[in-house]
Formats: C-alpha cells, structure tokens, sequence
C-alpha cells in the first residue's frame, strides 16, 4: 500500500508537471501583452519616489516635536499622526504594485488559457536579488528605532506604555511599517536562499528528473517555504517591542518562534528540488491545482 500511494503521489506530480506545458502549449493560449511594461515600472518608481519624498517632509515637523500650521497637499493645516502617514502609504502601496507588475512582465511572459495561468519569467541575477533585501531592510532600521523612540518618550513621562494616547496611532502606523518591512525582507531572503540552494543542487547533481506532490504542492504551488522565513524574521523584527515593555515572555515568544520559523522555513527551502519545477515558473491559485491536476480531455 505505502508502495503504491508513493507511485500516485510521484504520479499526480508528473500530471502537475504535464499540465503546465499543456496549458503552455494550448491552442487557446492567450499571451498577457508585454509592451506597456515600461509605462507601468516607470510610474511605479515615481509613485515610491514621491512617497519617499512626501515621508520625509511631512514627517520632519514631527521629529522636531514642532508641527504647528503645514501647507501641504492631501492634509489639513492642523493634521493628526495618521493622515501625515497615509499619503506616504498610499504613494508606497500603488507603487509597488505597479513597479511589481512592470517588472514582471520586462522579465517573462504570461500565459492564460482555460486550463490556467502560467507565468514564466527570466530568474534576476544573484547579485540584484540579494541587492533587493536592502530597501525593506532600511525601512525597519527606520521604523523599529522611531517606534521604540515613541516608548522610552512615553515612559520618561510616566504614561503607560499600552496607554500612548495621542500618540498611539503613530504607534501602530509605524509598527505596521516595520512589521512589514521585515516580513519583504524575510521574503527576500527566503528566496534567495531557496534560489541559491536549487542552483547548487542543480551544479552538483543536475537537473532532477524526479518529483514528489507534496513538494510540488508545498514549496512550488503555494510557496510556503518562503512563507515560513518570512514569517520568522517578522516575529524577530518585532522583538525589540516587547523587549522594551518589559514584557520577558513576549520576548521570549518572539524570539523563539521567529527563530524556529526561520529555522524550519530554511530547511524546507532546500528541498525545491524535489519540486521537478524549474525557477522562475508559476501558476495562478485560483483553479490552477485542480487544473494541473486533472488531466486535459481531447
């Protein structure tokens, strides 16, 4: 029996693999259009520079802890904590999606038919994917030392440190921020480490002519090493919060469960291999499994 379900698995992920390059090679293929990738990159750059540039300005009268009357756009003259942040967001927020999406499709080709969508782009170089771990990075060594700046402020006053009243939504705008800086940098991370160990594998013993589902379905489909690593580093870039309230067993759970994930993301990350995928390859959440799985009627 164990003999046999190990013959379906190692069979449905061939199916998997066979089904991508059905739907590649389908009549009906219909090819996303390349051309405006350009448009979309350049005004996703300009929306992260206006945000980097609207971060700043509007957020100097408040490091100085002299805001008074401000003549800026999309605020009031008299604005609160949040609405100094959220222009920067929402600058952030767009930008990102669309530099996300030129960049993609300048580096690869996207693929829809009835069967699924399959993206398959060119892998970035080694040295300009480790070079993307350091925009995230910067933003929590930014945030994480302004958030813990705003505790020992509200603690040398006497406030309660739960209680930062008003305050307390700059507080959590900026812990938001460095949350998420860390979980894109532990992103980042993850798949570089997952890209590195897949190309030494590939060096050593070449490419794998086996596959295993569960690690098509874990490390490929849904990419949940990566998921894991950047899981582990947002806990451990959370940290220094509970660390400066005091609190040991918030440390101690931060600590400990960031590093356990990261740990176990690491390992799980060096078995894509077992995947039969190649790098760069993808394929659409919505009905793309069942489809891939499911072999093609004639």
């Amino acid at each position: 029996m164990a003999a046999k379900n190990g013959t379906k698995k190692k069979a449905s992920a061939r199916k998997s693999s066979a089904g991508i390059a059905s739907a590649m090679d389908a009549e009906s293929i219909e090819l996303i259009p390349r051309r405006w990738w350009w448009v979309l990159l350049c005004v996703g750059v300009l929306s992260i520079a206006l945000g980097l540039v609207m971060a700043a300005v509007y957020s100097i009268p408040y490091a100085i802890d002299e805001p008074g009357r401000m003549n800026l756009p999309f605020v009031d003259e008299y604005p609160t904590v949040v609405e100094i942040l959220l222009p920067p967001f929402f600058a952030f927020f767009i930008g990102g999606i669309l530099t996300f999406l030129g960049e993609l499709l300048r580096r690869g080709t996207m693929i829809k038919n009835e069967v699924t969508n399959v993206a398959v782009f060119r892998p970035l170089p080694v040295v300009v994917h480790a070079a993307w771990i350091l925009p995230p990075f910067v933003a929590w060594l930014i945030a994480m030392p302004w958030l813990l700046s705003l505790l020992v402020r509200h603690a040398d006053a006497g406030q309660d440190a739960m209680i930062l009243d008003a305050e307390s939504d700059a507080v959590f705008l900026i812990g938001v921020y460095g949350g998420l800086a860390a979980l894109m940098t532990g992103a980042v991370v993850g798949s570089l480490f997952k890209k590195l160990w897949f190309l030494a594998v590939v060096r050593r013993f070449g490419v794998p002519d086996s596959s295993s589902a569960f690690w098509w379905s874990f490390s490929f489909y849904w990419r949940l090493d990566v998921w894991l690593v950047a899981l582990g580093v947002l806990l451990l870039g959370l940290a220094p919060l509970p660390w400066q309230l005091t609190s040991a067993g918030g440390t101690a759970v931060t600590l400990g469960g960031g590093a356990a994930l990261l740990t176990l993301g690491l390992l799980t990350c060096t078995q894509f291999f077992r995947a039969g995928m190649p790098l760069g390859v993808g394929v659409s959440v919505t009905g793309g499994y069942r489809s891939l799985l499911t072999p093609r009627r004639p």
